[in-house]
């Protein structure tokens, strides 16, 4: 039996903080179709992949400091904001991206 040959990447989507491993193998040809038109995605379906969890993970924090600084830069109006995206990003922004 053939062993398969998987390869990893990891996938950070923008102004989040969480890191998605995903895994391939041998490029097998998935059930795709073709695309007939070019469409932009929303901000929130934006990512970017990476090789090692390590650059992800410095891709996280630099986001997440972007995404922080504007919402800052935007005063008052951005203070909800901001205070939901420290809730809702709190584990990753305290715990998992510190180490």
């Amino acid at each position: 039996m053939m062993q398969e040959n998987f390869t990893r990447y990891f996938r950070v989507f923008q102004n989040d903080t969480k890191i998605t491993e995903i895994s391939t193998n041998n490029f097998l040809k998935a059930n795709s179709r073709p695309v007939s038109a070019l469409r932009v995605l929303p901000p929130e379906q934006l990512y970017h992949d990476y090789k090692t969890r390590e650059l992800a993970v410095e891709a996280a924090k630099a986001g997440a400091r972007a995404y922080i600084n504007k919402l800052i830069a935007l005063g008052d109006s951005g203070k909800e904001l901001l205070l939901q995206y420290r809730s809702d990003h709190y584990e990753d922004l305290n715990i998992n991206l510190v180490k």
